[in-house]
């Protein structure tokens, strides 16, 4: 999964977790591979990602108090695209853009 937001890796991976608990997920593992200028990509089992997209699709207080914005953008089914795709939200892309993502 890949997604925007500005926090820093471990407050994201704590609002993550958050957001699972607040829907009464069963605590999917998911890992930050990658956290940067607001984008991350997150690794999520397979068949945990309709929760996560569920959990973590939220407007609403953050763990500060503060009125928090994070959505998931794409679902990849390898890194490797995930990566392609953030790479080229910074810029960084020297080959096409992964399917569908029209930056």
């Amino acid at each position: 999964m890949a997604g925007e937001h500005f926090l820093t890796p471990r407050s994201i991976e704590l609002e993550l977790r958050r957001r699972l608990e607040a829907i009464g997920a069963h605590q999917p593992t998911f890992q930050i591979i990658r956290w940067e200028a607001g984008r991350g990509l997150v690794r999520v089992a397979h068949y945990d990602v309709r929760r996560a997209r569920e959990a973590w699709n939220y407007q609403g207080p953050g763990t500060t108090g503060a009125t928090l914005r994070v959505r998931t953008e794409r679902t990849y089914g390898t890194l490797r695209k995930g990566k392609a795709w953030l790479n080229a939200r910074r810029g960084g892309a020297t080959g096409p853009h992964p399917p569908g993502d029209p930056s």
